[in-house]
């Protein structure tokens, strides 16, 4: 007989071991379609166009117990090769998603999800890999007189299976016993087996799934691994390897979950306290558009925290983040993640692609537009509580959390007074209010804005009004306020300050006062 999809056609030696033969509860003659097996052109051409990715976690799907019976099938061939079948309607898998499959003891909560270890459909494929291992505490410990119930992900069906098992001791290089072989009809999400005689199992099982086509470009495969302990033992556990921890190249921001990834799992960029923004994907086309200023931390989240294995984040246009991070063994030790912090600037669209255990791949896309920095609003507020806000002028300087820094230049102050101006008793404190910010230094002076051939300052009669500066590190500055003498004048103030996610900025305010 022939092997599963790339893994050889080399003649299988059947091992007397099964003698026990499932049970057919009634036959329904229809007509089948056979799987098109791998021949050797076939098998070397998947292997050549492997993604050089060995996925040997868990294929992503749902998981669902077992329905009530509804049918049975009979196969071709040999009538001891049958089974009976339990499900419900079919519908198509999710294009690229590997759906999961999963072994369970008939009439009990025990069951064991299949250690993934090939798939090709729907124009994806991985890596075709020999026999895998699942380890020893995740085998499937069953009984000689137990049933199986070899089960899919929520309404997707088996249209045909090769099961397969070996005893654990004689891998690598072990010719299987076929347990079952044949097309399933109607198609079935659940197929119920007898059990395995007393020993320690690998089982193999090729799956076809269901897509709703005829049209053999469209099948879509898997290879899984499961491991039985059957019987009462005693299991013989291989002695522990000696092996050195790989050296962690990304470590998660927070615990990666155990929720299993989908082609449709939810990817927000997050900017400032602004509410998450899901992703454009390639099945809607949107490029949703997400605000942020200029200074606001902006992260990009993965739904129930999952984390991505590998993943390359870039903008169209080269500049703000540009992260790849290449993980060709899938090793979660070595890099997951599952939060990122995003930097960019002016108008960029942000383009994700990040790879999940099982062999799932998303791309998701926003257009992120980084409005720029405006200079917080300044309030000088006069004795009996009346607010007037300053005019920022020329000169801004900003030291923002993410890194950015910036400057103006300019020749002229960039203030020219109006008629508006705060009315305040003279030698009455003057407080200065700046909002959502805590000084690092304030200095602030009188006189009279001037024009030769720009705007400039003058106080020709040295009005000081008072200034502090915060100590490195140092204790937060007492309230600023000053005082003024009797007079029509423009104060002129100097801020340094900084917000509690520590971006920093220092510009000259103005404002007209009048003092009585």
């Amino acid at each position: 007989m022939t092997g599963g999809p790339g893994l050889g056609d080399e003649e299988l030696t059947a091992i007397d071991v099964f003698e026990a033969t499932p049970v057919v509860a009634a036959a329904l003659v229809a007509q089948r379609r056979r799987p098109r097996r791998l021949g050797p052109g076939r098998a070397a051409g998947v292997a050549a166009a492997a993604l050089g990715l060995l996925v040997v976690g868990i294929a992503v799907g749902g998981l669902s117990a077992a329905p009530d019976p509804s049918a049975s099938v009979q196969v071709s061939g040999d009538a001891s090769a049958t089974a009976t079948t339990e499900g419900g309607a079919c519908m198509p898998p999710q294009q690229g998603q590997f759906p999961a499959v999963t072994l369970a003891v008939r009439g009990t909560n025990r069951e064991v999800g299949g250690l993934f270890g090939f798939g090709y459909g729907y124009g994806r494929q991985t890596q075709v890999p020999g026999w895998l291992l699942p380890p020893f505490p995740r085998a499937l410990v069953a009984q000689p007189g137990d049933t199986l119930a070899l089960s899919t992900g929520v309404g997707v069906c088996f249209r045909h299976l090769l099961v397969e098992y070996t005893a654990t001791k004689t891998l690598p290089g072990a010719n299987p016993t076929e347990m079952f072989d044949d097309d399933l009809v109607p198609s079935a999400r659940t197929v119920v087996l007898e059990g395995l005689p007393d020993g320690d199992w690998v089982v193999r099982v090729t799956a076809h799934f269901d897509t709703q086509s005829t049209e053999t470009e469209l099948d879509l495969v898997t290879v899984s691994y499961f491991r039985i302990l059957s019987g009462a033992g005693p299991f013989v556990t291989p002695e522990p390897r000696p092996t050195v921890a790989p050296t962690p190249l990304v470590t998660p921001a927070v615990p990666c979950s155990s929720a299993q990834p989908t082609v449709d799992v939810i990817v927000s960029l997050v900017a400032g306290q602004a509410v998450p923004v899901p992703g454009g994907t390639d099945q809607t086309g949107a490029v949703p558009e997400v605000h942020a200023t200029l200074g606001d931390p902006i992260r990009m989240i993965v739904d129930k925290e999952i984390c991505a294995l590998s993943w390359n984040l870039h903008t169209v246009s080269g500049e703000g983040n540009n992260e790849a991070v290449a993980n060709p063994d899938d090793d979660p030790l070595y890099a997951a993640q599952n939060r990122w912090e995003i930097a960019s600037y002016g108008e960029q669209v942000l383009i994700a692609d990040l790879h999940f255990a099982g062999g799932v791949d998303v791309r998701r896309t926003w257009r992120l537009v980084i409005d720029p920095f405006r200079v917080p609003a300044l309030n000088l507020v006069g004795p009996d509580g009346t607010r007037f806000q300053a005019s920022p002028g020329c000169g801004l300087y900003m030291h923002l959390a993410n890194g950015y820094e910036a400057s103006d230049d300019c020749g002229s102050i960039g203030y020219a007074p109006g008629l508006e101006a705060l009315l305040v008793d003279a030698y009455e404190p003057i407080h200065v209010e700046l909002p959502g910010w805590y000084l690092t230094l304030w200095n602030a002076s009188c006189g009279q804005v001037t024009v030769i051939d720009t705007e400039q300052f003058a106080s020709p009669t040295g009005c000081d009004l008072g200034g502090a500066t915060q100590d490195n590190g140092g204790a937060p500055l007492e309230p600023a306020a000053f005082i003024l003498p009797p007079g029509d004048t423009v104060v002129r103030l100097y801020i340094g300050a900084m917000d509690g996610l520590g971006n920093t900025f220092q510009v000259t305010y103005y404002a007209h006062v009048i003092a009585r």
